[in-house]
């Protein structure tokens, strides 16, 4: 569910030399795009990548194939932020996304990226 104020879609800044990407409501082509530019803009200076699935309430299979592919690419540099009970979580288990740096908290995978 999206909180009281947060907008469906995909918020972009940055922590440290971490991008931080949150996004909310579905995960559609449209903002799957929009993910997989950030993430591909990211890749040549070897930045750290969080991307804060905690308000997603689907993921569209676009968006399942976009994080896999980009996880090739990009590997542990890729941090996912999906509470164990969260529709996020459910969907990239679904989908077999189970190599991914999964965390339940937004701090444990900024902890986790700064390493």
């Amino acid at each position: 569910m999206l909180e009281s104020g947060q907008a469906p879609g995909v918020q972009v800044s940055a922590i440290g030399g971490t991008l931080l990407l949150e996004a909310a409501g579905t995960l559609g082509a449209s903002e799957t795009e929009r993910l997989r530019g950030h993430i591909e803009r990211a890749r040549p200076g070897d930045r750290r990548v969080v991307l804060d699935l905690t308000a997603v309430e689907r993921l569209e299979r676009e968006a399942l194939e976009m994080l896999r592919d980009q996880w090739r690419a990009v590997g542990d540099r890729l941090r996912v932020v999906a509470p164990a009970d969260s529709p996020a979580a459910a969907a990239m288990k679904r989908g077999g996304l189970r190599r991914f740096a999964i965390h339940g908290t937004l701090s444990g995978a900024l902890a986790h990226a700064a390493e």
